[in-house]
């Protein structure tokens, strides 16, 4: 199973900002030090200090749609000139949590290790980007929100209910420290890291085999929907286990929250004219099963 690689302490540079012919850099930084939840631009300003910008043409980039684009190794940003600001910010987001090392790739969280090549994490970590970019830069230029609106549909959702169950102030912290080792580390709390390494991997699958709303391979895609959400719906039943154990729910309470909880694990998202799956809604049979058989490695822990 793949190891999760502790991400190295970038060295200090001063919080300056130099050149910035495009003013883009400074507008990036004055949003996000709006949000008392990002205490750490370590990595922003570190890259920052030697970062390239390189105003390109579409046949430099590496795909006829993209605009803007960071290369983590050579930390420098290819760009469309007159209208690369739509996404800027989502390539200046994965330029504020991204350090290269001779060993890895570190990069939000997601990894590339030069050993082995072995790359986890790029769903997930293009999802959340999706998420911050929403969040602090919707409204940077005009017709941003029209070009989120269709990009990363599906794992964005997931990206979406992950930051739910772990708190959206630990996602922004672990994710601006290129940190992917303490969200394992956070989830292995309820579930074994084989699976967790598991869901990791089935957002990874679902990135590639769905592109801008379009389903490429149904079956696949729907194989690593269906393993994300009832890993995030297993999570919540091993907390609510816990708890309710614990006394610190009540037996009301708890069936409240499992009732939430199977609505997240038998739902199912349409967008467009393509389904992600087209299963049948988990059964109150199966869900029990699994609450059982959670609440049995819940008890193994107290016992």
């Amino acid at each position: 199973m793949i190891k999760i690689l502790d991400r190295p302490v970038a060295p200090k540079v001063p919080y300056v900002i130099g050149k910035d012919e495009y003013h883009v850099l400074n507008d990036f930084f004055q949003t996000l030090m709006k949000n008392k939840n990002i205490d750490n631009l370590d990595l922003f300003f570190y890259n920052v200090s030697t970062l390239e910008m390189k105003p390109s043409t579409i046949k430099d980039m590496s795909s006829p749609t993209t605009l803007a684009e960071y290369s983590v190794i050579f930390n420098y940003i290819r760009f469309i000139k007159d209208v690369f600001k739509i996404a800027i910010s989502h390539e200046l987001l994965h330029l504020a949590s991204s350090l290269n090392t001779d060993e890895c790739q570190f990069s939000g969280f997601s990894q590339f290790q030069k050993v082995g090549n072995i790359l986890i994490g790029i769903g997930l970590n293009e999802g959340y980007t999706w998420i911050l970019d929403n969040r602090y830069f919707n409204d940077y230029v005009e017709g941003k929100d029209e070009y989120l609106k269709d990009t990363y549909m599906v794992i964005r959702n997931i990206a979406g209910m992950l930051e739910d169950l772990v708190g959206r102030e630990n996602m922004e912290k672990w994710y601006f420290n290129a940190d992917l080792k303490s969200l394992v580390e956070y989830l292995c709390q309820f579930m074994d890291y084989d699976e967790v390494i598991c869901f990791i991997l089935a957002l990874d699958n679902i990135f590639v085999y769905c592109d801008e709303g379009k389903i490429l391979k149904p079956r696949i895609a729907m194989e690593n929907y269906r393993y994300a959400v009832e890993f995030i719906g297993r999570c919540y039943i091993n907390i609510f286990s816990q708890q309710l154990i614990a006394n610190e729910l009540s037996q009301e309470k708890y069936d409240e929250l499992m009732g939430y909880v199977f609505k997240l694990m038998s739902q199912e998202i349409k967008f467009k004219k393509f389904s992600i799956f087209k299963s049948r809604k988990m059964s109150p049979r199966k869900f029990n099963k699994i609450v059982a058989y959670e609440q049995q490695k819940v008890l193994k822990k107290y016992i």
